[in-house]
């Protein structure tokens, strides 16, 4: 009799446990009942306001204005537009993947709380917010916890938080001063002015000094150089002696097609490797890489824009003259 009791005791046991697992699961389950949907739910076309934050009170936020994104705090700088976009058709395509914990307990183990994240991803239309992501923990490479605000379901995303920086200079347009190279019509500097001849994209120059030619490789090299100039950060708009620009290493103005111009300035201090660029169509400063720099300094010689003309080439120019 006294066996039989325990054999039922441990019975009840088991169905009490049983239970409670059926009910755990329940409950872990709620969150994905409609599993493999979208994670978030807005309009693309609408968000013109993203904002970032991370764990520390760092904060970034990038704002659409006419059509442009633009870093409202450096003073509206053109933002990475194809990077934003990016970040909004990743967001956009984010599925509701495995859940990992349903209950609100779960959140600061995961780092998905509403006060401890490693990125929370505001997306709104003005000042209405239209979807808000918590991003945590990773699980493994490209892997990122994440809740949705309003869910209490922690998922796993295709997310790395190297994707979603908060330092401004990783949302700047660094493509800002490229321009096509068939756009530069001439260029101007150390008294010579070498201009692109439309029928066949040959460069010639003026004035030649007597017995040379323009080197048509060299100039072409020089166009693609100032029509790909990327820069590594904006110093501000404030000019500094250590930019060294009262006495530039180069200086020479660009023509475009259209007629218009910009005039371009690098310099470096005497004490500093890094060089500094001005020009005349943005009020920036900007730092650009030495190598960059330095090549354009070589490529831009007068010395390597010109070459000894051939005699049939001199004596029939003396002819035309």
């Amino acid at each position: 009799m006294k066996k039989t009791i325990q054999w039922l005791a441990v019975l009840l046991g088991v169905q009490l446990l049983l239970a409670l697992g059926v009910g755990f699961s329940d409950s872990a389950l709620s969150g994905s009942q409609q599993g493999g949907g979208a994670l978030l739910s807005f309009d693309k076309t609408a968000i013109d306001r993203i904002t970032l934050e991370g764990p520390e009170h760092d904060k970034l936020v990038l704002v659409n204005k006419d059509g442009r994104w633009r870093l409202p705090e450096a003073g509206d700088f053109p933002a990475d537009s194809e990077r934003v976009t990016q970040l909004l058709d990743r967001l956009a395509e984010l599925t509701r993947g495995d859940v990992v914990a349903a209950s609100r307990s779960a959140h600061e183990r995961f780092k998905v709380g509403d006060a401890h994240f490693e990125r929370r991803i505001t997306l709104a239309e003005g000042d209405t917010p239209q979807a808000t992501l918590y991003l945590g923990s990773s699980p493994a490479l490209r892997r990122l916890h994440a809740r949705r605000q309003g869910d209490d379901a922690v998922h796993i995303v295709e997310l790395a938080l190297f994707d979603l920086p908060l330092r401004v200079s990783d949302w700047q347009d660094k493509a800002l001063l490229t321009l096509p190279p068939t756009e530069i019509a001439a260029i101007d500097l150390d008294g010579l002015r070498i201009e692109r001849l439309q029928q066949d994209a040959s460069w010639t120059a003026r004035p030649l000094p007597e017995g040379m030619r323009v080197n048509s490789d060299a100039a072409a090299r020089l166009s693609r150089q100032l029509a790909d100039l990327r820069f590594d950060a904006v110093l501000g708009q404030e000019a500094k002696p250590e930019y060294g620009l009262k006495t530039p290493l180069l200086q020479l103005k660009l023509t475009r097609r259209d007629g218009t111009s910009v005039d371009y300035l690098l310099g470096q201090a005497a004490d500093q490797e890094a060089y500094t660029l001005k020009v005349s169509s943005h009020p920036e400063y900007f730092r650009i890489p030495n190598w960059s720099a330095q090549e354009l300094l070589a490529t831009a010689r007068r010395e390597a824009l010109l070459e000894a003309a051939a005699a049939d080439t001199a004596a029939s120019a003396d002819r035309s003259q």
